[in-house]
Order: structure tokens, then sequence, then C-alpha cells
């Protein structure tokens, strides 16, 4: 079976985040638009009024996944109040 383009399929890896309120849920998700246009690499996203839910369904073949990952575990341990869980 061929890879696609891109990346390696692996196990979906996903990150909830949940917030007190509408404007720090949008916050987080400009920083985390800035973080993925830095490292090149853009997850599947998924957001209401107070939270968000970031999976990655592929890893970067240079490194930009592990790049976004570390970023999304630093946020959630500065943060306390969400879930992560390999799916």
């Amino acid at each position: 079976m061929a890879e696609p383009a891109g990346g390696r399929t692996q196990s979906p890896r996903s990150w909830r985040f949940e917030f007190p309120a509408y404007e720090d849920l949008r916050r987080f998700l400009d920083a985390l638009a800035a973080e993925c246009e830095h490292v090149g690499f853009y997850p599947n996203i998924s957001f209401h009024r107070r939270d968000a839910t970031v999976t990655l369904e592929r890893t970067s073949d240079d490194g930009a996944s592990e790049a976004l990952v570390a970023w999304l575990d630093a946020w959630r341990a500065r943060a306390g109040r969400s879930d992560t869980k390999e799916a």
C-alpha cells in the first residue's frame, strides 16, 4: 500500500482543549494557526464555542509534525485543563 503524499500514516493522535470563554479559544486558535504556518504542517482541527480538538492522522518526513506535537504538549502543560489521547 502506498503512503499518502507528504507523510507517513500513523495511529491518530488527538488533543482536546477546553476554555473558559470563547476569547480564550480564539487566542488558542490564532496561536495554533501561527505555529502551523511556522512549522509548515497542518492538522485536522475542529472547534465549538469553548473547546477545540486537534488531530494528527499522519506524520511529516521533515520533523514538522514532531515540532507541532511538542507545541501542543507544551500548550496542554501550561493550560492544565485539556485532555490528550491517542486514538
